[in-house]
């Protein structure tokens, strides 16, 4: 515990565990990225991208309160990466998302979540320079037979990884390339090819 509070932003920590090689249906550690810190608390976001899911699981217009991503961090993922002890850790954090209402208006959802993703605001926010927007997926879902940007063009392992925020239509949800660019239009939130990077936000006392 004494190590947790002396984390500083931009440091690695690891909490929690998820089958993360190939073959090995042991569970590792999962590596955080500090995003902030007030010695209390911490932001983490993973440091690689844990797996490669849809935003939503059906066509059409979806946002971030309804949509099957969202079910699986709060739901499985939670139980599953962490235990009782560690999840008593994660905080309840009350966000705000961009999205659209049923008459396609500009609207802001409110929900509650232990574990979310980041929007495109809090994303630049966090990250400046092209190389911090970068991702790795881990060995295991480098392995899943799932469609992610550089299996098409080759140019690396990095791969582009989704937002919560709505993308310019109500169907799409915003991604980060994996060149470390921001699509704010989004992707098909059908897609099955960008990663999930969890983020919570940690009680380190």
């Amino acid at each position: 515990m004494s190590e947790m509070n002396r984390i500083t932003v931009g440091s690695i920590v690891e909490f929690g565990s998820w089958e993360q090689c190939s073959g090995i249906t042991a569970r590792t550690p999962i590596d955080w990225l500090v995003l902030e810190t007030d010695g209390q608390t911490a932001v983490l976001i993973s440091k690689r991208g844990l797996e490669f899911r849809a935003y939503h699981d059906e066509k059409g217009r979806i946002n971030w309160d309804g949509c099957a991503l969202r079910a699986w961090l709060n739901g499985p993922f939670l139980e599953e990466a962490f235990t009782a002890e560690e999840q008593a850790r994660i905080r309840t954090v009350d966000l705000e998302t961009r999205a659209y209402g049923e008459d396609d208006a500009d609207i802001v959802i409110h929900t509650q979540d232990r574990v979310w993703l980041l929007s495109d605001d809090e994303a630049e926010r966090y990250f400046a320079a092209d190389d911090e927007w970068k991702c790795l997926p881990t060995e295991r879902a480098l392995s899943y037979d799932a469609w992610f940007w550089n299996k098409v063009y080759g140019d690396g392992l990095e791969c582009a990884w989704w937002l919560r925020s709505t993308g310019d239509s109500p169907d799409r949800a915003g991604v980060v390339l994996d060149y470390g660019m921001v699509v704010s239009d989004g992707w098909s939130a059908g897609r099955e090819g960008p990663a999930v990077r969890p983020v919570i936000v940690l009680e380190l006392a």
